[in-house]
């Protein structure tokens, strides 16, 4: 059995369990359901070093169309991603079988750890407000993407703002 396969075997681990003390802030849409992972490395010493890296599956993604809460307010709607399906060991084994491709090299001596499960927010199983099992066939309101002038615009607008202003050196 080669390290993979035996990496693969293991039960899923929280990076807390694994003996990592720190903190790092790794930022993630909690309204589409993320699970994190997260590695770490130690020194050649054997001491946890400041290198660490996090990967982020979603298991919701959105569908570009808007509902209402409760409220009357328009809110986002979320479908399932490709991802909503799959467990938490299976999303973990996708990243043993490509994890050396992921992580950047470390200085000599040094040694990744992991992956361990960082976070994880369930996705909704049923329908409710803001998600649905499939794409809603209309929109409640006006996505965004629509209301805002397209980025073009808003450069050749900049452009010409920043060039009426410069300042000789």
């Amino acid at each position: 059995m080669n390290e993979i396969e035996r990496a693969m075997r293991s039960p899923l681990v929280s990076a807390k369990e694994s003996g990592y003390t720190r903190h790092p802030y790794i930022h993630t849409d909690l309204h589409r359901a993320p699970i994190t992972f997260l590695w770490w490395a130690s020194t050649p010493s054997g001491r946890e070093s400041k290198f660490f890296h996090a990967e982020t599956f979603y298991r919701l993604s959105s569908s570009g169309k808007l509902g209402r809460d409760q409220g009357g307010n328009l809110i986002p709607v979320y479908v399932p991603s490709e991802h909503y399906s799959k467990s938490d060991l299976e999303l973990r084994n996708r990243l043993i079988e490509r994890g050396p491709y992921l992580r950047k090299k470390l200085p000599s001596g040094y040694v990744w750890h992991g992956p361990f499960l960082w976070s994880v927010l369930r996705p909704p199983q049923r329908e409710g407000t803001g998600f649905a099992l499939r794409e809603p066939d209309h929109s409640e309101g006006i996505p965004m993407g629509y209301a805002t002038p397209q980025i073009s615009w808003a450069q050749h607008l900049a452009r010409k703002v920043l060039s009426e202003t410069r300042v000789p050196a």
